[in-house]
């Protein structure tokens, strides 16, 4: 499971496997942080609805809707890159 170590003791990480749907909505459960941005790496596919962006205690699941979606294919493996923040510090995680 994948996780960064943004501020000491505290640990962010992904819960499970996201996915892209074909309106280009990905659904991905984290734990605690703000996501300032998101961006399918390798595309031109950038966020352009995160939903919250203000994640709580406890497993969160967000939803972002990514433009040009086009290009993706269906089935693919891609990575996505969250940009976060917490305790004011700003860093970006990839999950998959």
């Amino acid at each position: 499971m994948p996780f960064a170590s943004v501020q000491p003791g505290l640990q962010i990480y992904q819960v499970g496997q996201g996915e892209i749907k074909s309106d280009g909505s990905a659904f991905i459960a984290f734990t605690p942080a703000i996501i300032t941005s998101a961006r399918v790496e390798g595309t031109a596919s950038r966020a352009i609805m995160i939903n919250p962006t203000v994640l709580r205690s406890g497993v969160n699941t967000i939803t972002v809707k990514f433009d040009n979606i086009s290009q993706l294919i269906l089935g693919s493996y891609y990575v996505i890159t969250i940009g976060l923040k917490v305790g004011g510090l700003d860093g970006g995680k990839s999950f998959s």
